[in-house]
């Protein structure tokens, strides 16, 4: 909301400083301001939605196929160790291992990238002072 300044024929908007001189000086008449609206208590928060994990319908396929990919991998890893094993003693250290993978170590995070130092301008001209005795010699031959 504005109102008419009688000095610059300009709006002045209501509440401003230049308003509030206006009426200190008794050019413009003060206008009473609209009541500022009650502010509401905010509502009780809402629940959040179920994550993403709990909506999900469990697919008994992916999960074979991932856990066949992990254990994949571990063999690939431990080929070594399980070359001359029985098969009770085999299945021991592939479940302590699938364990460990899985449970106790923490995902691997990538390495950052390492940015290059910036290389150093080169002078484009070298000012190279004659030698003494290149300066003797030529002021002898003058």
């Amino acid at each position: 909301m504005s109102v008419l300044n009688p000095k610059t024929n300009r709006l002045v908007k209501i509440g401003t400083q230049n308003y509030r001189r206006l009426v200190r000086e008794g050019v413009i008449k003060p206008m009473e301001q609209p009541p500022e609206p009650k502010i509401e208590p905010p509502p009780e928060p809402i629940e959040p939605p179920p994550s993403p994990i709990e909506t999900q319908k469990f697919n008994e396929d992916d999960y074979h196929a991932k856990m066949a990919q992990t254990f994949q991998q571990i063999v690939k890893e431990n080929e070594s160790k399980l070359v001359d094993l029985s098969q009770k003693s085999c299945d021991v250290l592939l479940k302590k291992l699938l364990y460990q993978k899985l449970c106790v170590e923490e995902p691997k995070k990538k390495p950052k990238k390492v940015k290059k130092p910036k290389k150093a301008k080169k002078k484009k001209f070298k000012i190279v002072q004659p030698s003494s005795s290149e300066s003797e010699s030529e002021s002898e031959s003058e």
